[in-house]
Parts: C-alpha cells; structure tokens; sequence
C-alpha cells in the first residue's frame, strides 16, 4: 500500500505542476502570486479617469497593484530625469509628443512577447484555480500602424540599426488620446454679430475678424475677435505659428528631421514659413483690416473667458478650465480654419506612456500598457472619464457625434507633428522669436527664419 501510494504520488506530479497545485506550487503560480506594484507617473491628470482601467486590470492580475503619481508640469521633466539618475525611476511614464527624443535613452523597446502569468477557477460542483505562464504577443509593427493614427506613428516609432545589421523600426510607447488645436467661439458675440455659423477656412475667419472687431482711437481694440498676432500673451503660439506654416506648405523639416522652413517651396516658389508669419502677425498690425489683438490685452485664454475676445485656437484639454472659469459662457467649438481648397493640416499635442528602461517589471509594464491602450473598450473607459478624444482609429466613429469632442475626434486623421530633438522648450522659444522678429518690417524674411533654424537644429 505504501508502494502504491509512492507511485500514485510520482504520477501525479506533472499534473500537480502543470495547474499548479500541490506543495509550493508551480513557478506559474509562484508568479501569479507574486506582488507587483507598478509605478506610474503623469503630468497634469488626478488618477480618477485612469482607476477603472486600474480595477480591470486587477480582476486579471489580483497580485498587481498601480502605484499612480500626478506632477506639475513646471517640475515634471527635472523630477523624471532626477529620478532616472538616482535609481528610483517609474516603470511607465508618460512623455509629451514633442519630447519623446529627450528620454530616448531611458526608454525600454516594445517586445514581440511577453511572459505573464495568468490565474482561472475551473470546475463546476470542485472548483479549483488553475495558473498558467501565457506568452503574450505584444501588437505588430503592422498592427499599431493600423491602430493608431498617423501622427503617432510618426513620433513613436523609431527606425534603429539591430544586431543582425539591418534596420527595423521599434516602438516607443502608446498613447491613450490625441489632441488638436480647434475653433473656440462664444456663440453670443457671433449671434449679436450677425454670423450664423464659425468659420472653417481662412478666407471666412478674415470675414468674421472684421464683423465682429470695434476698435477706438490709437489703436484701442474695444471688442477683439479673436487672440492672434502675437507671442506673448497668446497660448500655445508657437504651436499656432507651426501649423499655419504647415497649413500653407512649409516644409518644417529635412528627412533626416533637421529644420528647413527658411526654404522656399519647390512647386510656388514662395517663402511660405514668412508668407504665413506675415499672416499671423497681422491681426496685431493697426496698419491692416485684420486688425482684432494687440500686445496690451489681457491673455487669450482669460480673454476668451471674459468675452473680452470671439474667438481663441485651442485644445480639448481647455475646455473643462473654460467651464470652471465662466460656467455661464456660452460657447461652440468649430474645425480649425484651413486654407480654401487646401488639404487639411491639423496640430498634434498628446502624450504617449513608454515603459522604463531601468524597470524590474518589464513584462507587467507592456502587458499594462497594452490591455490599456490598445484595446478600444478598455481605452474608451479613460477617454470618457477623461474627456478626450481618442488615439485609436476604431474609436474615432464614436466619438464624431460627441458635442465636445467630435471636432477632436474628426481631426485626429490629418494631426500632424513636425519637431523631433531634444529641446522643445527652446523649439517654443525659438517659435515665439519668429512671431516677435515678423512683427516688425523686414529686409530680409529668411534671415529672422535661418536663425530660428540655427537654434532648433542645435537642439537634435
């Protein structure tokens, strides 16, 4: 009898192993038992809108906890790379757009796969918990081109040299959403105006600029309509000055991403990059039927608040600081203007999450970022607590008929970037400068543009 139960008990093992039962488990169990506690860190946004996708993914992995931290965003860049330096860094962080080449070097590459150990109750009348070690294969270069939209592509894939010698592109992270510059608009100011409907080209925002301006003696701008033409008291100029340039044909960059908008364009001829200054910086000119903004109002935004302006170029990330600030505003958000007959060109300005190089939990910190981001119905959890339009194509339909966000949702198919170095606070400087220098009268346009170049490409 002792002989038989010996043996039953050696035949038995391999089972015992296999769904991890028995003495001490198996090294599946082992893991899926493990704690784990992931580090998360982000600017600007409170864990609320992230805490369902945190739940979800517990009811997968219960021995995984979410450790989430929110920094300003005037310390966050020094906070991060402290970190990194003192050994102490998060596994996933989130990086803006225009910054991903600042943290190249603290990046982990996506994997093809992943080990992750997975837990499921089986039987009916005996129910036992079965543990498994799955390969998880992370999303194809083919898969994230088709998930997500192009401007993604373009910032968070990166074409490296492999050991085998030849070159692949890697992926850097994902995003949850991506953001574009629109029309806002209080709708009073256009109705006592007598204009029906905002502005969607240019042609049509010039129309309304002169509708809706009253000006006074020496120059005084009585009621603006609209926060354009200058650097300093105009949120996110420089990410203005960019896309109209983009918008009339400048080529912002070189393959190899160094700028060259000084350059005059291969088909016209014309120095776009100065032709769309001139154009920006008019709206602050006394001199020209344009005239709606000057040095001496108060801040777009606030004035957009105040019914002090008609109109302001923002981001979705405005509005819930729109409605904080003046409940009782009553304003619409339209497209942003294009040039007539031109193929549309919009702003990009999201955030991507990348895992960290110096990370111990690799495989969990892609697993996470994965069922997160890449899926819709676990993405559209944050993008509807957040209120923000989405990054993957799949969503975008549902979100088009979305009052708030279906301008942003629209856009996101034409969202461009165009500034990939290591500086993009000097980029913005650099930007702001151009707007500054055009505000006066030029010799020479392309001198004031090859110096904005010099600076940026320093940066690289």
């Amino acid at each position: 009898m002792k002989y038989f139960s010996k043996c039953f008990s050696i035949l038995l093992l391999p089972v015992l192993l296999l769904t991890g039962a028995g003495c001490g488990g198996s090294s599946a169990q082992q893991a899926a038992q493990t704690p784990v506690t992931l580090t998360i860190w982000n600017v600007f946004e409170s864990a609320a809108p992230y805490q369902q996708l945190f739940d979800n993914y517990r009811v997968l992995h219960p021995n995984v906890s979410i450790n989430y931290r929110s920094l300003r965003s005037d310390e966050y860049e020094k906070e991060l790379l402290r970190a990194f330096a003192e050994g102490r860094a998060p596994d996933i962080f989130a990086i803006h757009n225009s910054a991903i080449p600042t943290f190249d070097s603290l990046i982990d590459r996506m994997p093809e796969s992943i080990q992750i150990p997975f837990q499921e109750v089986q039987g009916t009348l005996k129910k036992s918990t079965v543990y498994t070690m799955q390969t998880v294969a992370m999303p194809s270069l083919k898969s994230f081109k088709d998930s997500f939209v192009d401007v993604v592509q373009t910032d968070a894939l990166k074409t490296e040299r492999q050991s085998n010698g030849t070159d692949a592109q890697r992926v850097l992270g994902f995003p949850f959403s991506v953001d574009t510059l629109a029309l806002f608009y209080n709708k009073d100011l256009f109705n006592a105006s007598g204009i029906a409907t905002p502005p969607t080209d240019w042609d049509s925002f010039q129309t309304a600029v002169a509708k809706i301006t009253v000006t006074g003696p020496n120059d005084l701008v009585v009621q603006s309509a609209a926060a354009l033409g200058t650097a300093d008291n105009i949120d996110r100029a420089g990410d203005i000055a960019a896309l109209l340039m983009m918008q009339n044909g400048t080529q912002m960059v070189t393959p190899q991403g160094r700028a060259q908008f000084s350059t005059t364009n291969a088909d016209s001829k014309a120095l776009t990059g100065a032709q769309a200054l001139s154009f920006y910086v008019n709206f602050a000119n006394p001199a020209v039927k344009n005239y709606t903004w000057n040095k001496d109002q108060q801040k777009s935004f606030d004035a957009f608040v105040n019914g002090k302006t008609a109109m302001m170029l923002g981001y979705a990330y405005n509005i819930p600081s729109i409605r904080a600030r003046n409940p009782k505003l009553r304003f619409g958000i339209s497209s942003m203007p294009q040039i007539a007959g031109a193929t549309p060109v919009n702003y990009a300005n999201y955030w991507i999450y990348s895992v960290a190089k110096t990370t111990k939990n690799k495989d969990w910190a892609w697993d996470f970022l994965r069922f997160a981001t890449t899926q819709p119905d676990q993405a559209k959890i944050y993008l509807d607590a957040a209120q923000k339009p989405p990054a993957l194509r799949a969503l975008r339909s549902q979100y088009l008929e979305n009052e708030t966000l279906g301008v942003f949702a629209d856009q996101i198919l034409t969202a461009r970037s165009w500034y990939h170095g290591k500086d993009d606070a000097a980029v913005d400087a650099a930007l702001l400068q151009l707007i500054r220098d055009f505000s006066v009268p030029l010799e020479d346009p392309a001198v004031p543009l090859r110096r904005a170049e010099n600076t940026i490409n320093q940066t690289l």
